[in-house]
C-alpha cells in the first residue's frame, strides 16, 4: 500500500508539473500574440493617412433630419465636436480645359467657365481652414464667405449650363450643393458655440412667469431715454409681422448682400408656416424676437391672453429652429401699450421695444422714396420700423394697409447704402443698446 501510494503521489506530483509547464507555455503564447497584434495594430495607424484633398468635417447633425439640424442643447456646456467627413470634387472635364467646342457655342463662356470651376475648387479648398476649436467670430465670418462664394459659382455655373448643357456641368451643381449643406451646418455649430460663450445659456430661462430682469423700457414714453442708450452711429433695422414667403427671403438676400445684421419681429403663426425662412433667418446671423403669435391689440385683451400670445409664440420659434432659442425682445401688435401690457413683458423676462424711426411702409399712400427719405433725413434714426409681413391680422385690417411690402424691399438697399456713407454702423437691437 505505502508503494501504491508513493507511485500515486509521484504521478500527481510530475502531472501537475507537466500542467504547470503547459500553463506557462500557453501563457507565454499570449503574451507573444499581444505582442504582435499590437505591433500590427499600431503600424497600421501610423501608416495609414488621411486623405488631405478636399476633405474637411462637419457637425455631428450631418445624418439627422433636415428639420432636427439645430438639436444642439442648450443646458448643456459642451457642443457637438464635428465628425470627420470626405468628399471629393469632380475633376474639370476635357471640355473645361481647352478642347474644341461644338459650333454656334460662345468661347467667352467657356473661358468664363474655367476661371469660375477655379475660384470653386479655390473655395472648397478653404473648407479645411474650417475646425471646432476656431473663434466662433471668426468661424461665422468665414462659414458666411463661403456661402456666398458657393452661392455665385452656383450662379454662374447656371448659366454656363444655360448656353452649354452637357452632363458634367450637373456634376458642379450637385458638388455645389453638398458643400452648401455642409457650411450650413457648420454656420449652426459656430452660432451655437458664440451664443454658449456668450453665456446667453441664462436667457432660455427668460420665458418663466414672475422672473424680474433688469431692462431698458423702450416704450414710447421713454423714447428719448431709449435714444440716449443706442451707441454713436449705431442704427438697427427692425422688421414686423413676418416671416413671409413674399418678401422676408427678399430682405435677408439684401442685408447679406450689404453684409447687415437686423432684428426680425416674428408672428408666431407664421413662423408655424413658414419655418425654413425662421431658419435661414437665423442662419444668416440677425436677431429673432416677439411679436406676439396672432397679432392682437393687447390693449384690449386679458393678461393671461397676453402671457399665452407670447410664450405661443416663443414656443413655436424654437419648435422651429430646434432649439431654447434666447429671445431678448417683444414688441406689442400696433405698439399699444399699457401698464397691463408693461407689466406682462417685464414678468416674463423680456425687454419692451418699440422704435425711433417709424416707414410708414404698411401704407397704401408709401413709395420707395417716402420710406427711404423718412430714415436717411433723420439725424439719429436709432431703432427704424419696418414690415416684412402684411394683412398679419384678418379681424383688423387698416383701411390704408397696403398688401404689399415690395417697396419696403426696394427702398432697404438705398437706406443701407446711404447711411453707410454717413458712417453709421447697422446691428441687431440687442448690439445697438449700450
Amino acid at each position: 500500500m505505502g508503494k501504491i501510494a508513493r507511485k500515486s503521489t509521484n504521478y500527481r506530483t510530475k502531472r501537475e508539473k507537466d500542467n504547470s509547464i503547459t500553463d506557462g507555455k500557453y501563457l507565454i503564447l499570449m503574451l507573444l500574440s499581444s505582442i504582435v497584434v499590437g505591433a500590427i495594430t499600431g503600424w497600421f495607424f501610423m501608416t495609414i493617412k488621411p486623405v488631405k484633398k478636399y476633405s474637411t468635417t462637419l457637425p455631428n447633425s450631418q445624418n439627422r433630419n433636415e428639420d432636427s439640424l439645430l438639436k444642439s442643447s442648450f443646458n448643456s456646456p459642451l457642443v457637438n465636436s464635428p465628425t470627420p467627413v470626405q468628399l471629393t470634387t469632380p475633376p474639370i472635364s476635357n471640355r473645361f480645359s481647352g478642347s474644341p467646342l461644338p459650333e454656334n457655342t460662345l468661347a467667352p463662356k467657356n473661358v468664363n467657365l474655367i476661371s469660375e470651376l477655379e475660384k470653386l475648387q479655390g473655395t472648397i479648398e478653404k473648407l479645411k481652414n474650417i475646425s471646432q476649436t476656431q473663434d466662433p467670430e471668426k468661424g461665422l465670418e468665414l462659414t458666411t464667405k463661403l456661402i456666398n462664394d458657393l452661392k455665385e459659382s452656383e450662379r454662374l455655373i447656371k448659366i454656363a449650363k444655360s448656353n452649354h448643357p452637357e452632363p458634367s456641368i450637373n456634376q458642379y451643381l450637385d458638388t455645389i450643393k453638398t458643400y452648401q449643406k455642409m457650411v450650413i451646418q457648420w454656420q449652426y455649430y459656430f452660432l451655437s458655440k458664440r451664443q454658449l460663450s456668450n453665456q446667453v445659456i441664462q436667457a432660455n430661462q427668460s420665458l418663466k412667469p414672475n422672473k424680474k430682469t433688469s431692462f431698458i423700457n423702450l416704450s414710447l414714453q421713454n423714447k428719448t431715454k431709449f435714444i440716449e442708450a443706442v451707441k454713436a452711429k449705431f442704427i438697427s433695422l427692425t422688421f414686423d409681422d413676418g416671416p413671409t414667403l413674399e418678401y422676408t427671403p427678399k430682405i435677408v438676400a439684401i442685408l447679406q448682400k450689404h453684409q447687415v445684421k437686423a432684428t426680425f419681429f416674428v408672428v408666431g403663426k407664421r413662423v408655424a408656416k413658414n419655418c425654413e425662412i425662421l431658419k435661414m433667418i437665423y442662419q444668416n446671423g440677425h436677431e429673432i424676437a416677439n411679436h406676439s403669435y396672432t397679432h392682437p391689440v393687447f390693449t384690449q385683451i386679458s393678461q393671461p391672453q397676453q402671457r399665452k400670445e407670447i410664450i405661443d409664440t416663443q414656443e413655436s420659434i424654437n419648435k422651429c429652429l430646434g432649439l431654447e432659442y434666447p429671445t431678448q425682445w417683444f414688441r406689442a401688435p400696433y405698439g399699444y401699450q399699457n401698464v397691463q401690457v408693461v407689466e406682462t413683458i417685464a414678468q416674463l423676462g423680456l425687454n419692451n421695444a418699440q422704435w425711433v424711426v417709424d416707414t410708414n411702409d404698411w401704407r397704401k399712400t408709401s413709395t420707395v422714396a417716402s420710406i427711404s427719405n423718412s430714415v436717411i433725413t433723420v439725424k439719429k434714426p436709432g431703432v427704424v420700423l419696418m414690415h416684412d409681413g402684411f394683412m398679419t391680422n384678418p379681424n383688423r385690417i387698416h383701411p390704408q394697409e397696403s398688401s404689399s411690402r415690395q417697396n419696403t424691399v426696394d427702398a432697404l438697399e438705398q437706406i443701407i447704402v446711404k447711411l453707410k456713407s454717413r458712417g453709421f454702423e447697422f446691428a441687431t437691437l440687442s448690439e445697438t443698446i449700450k
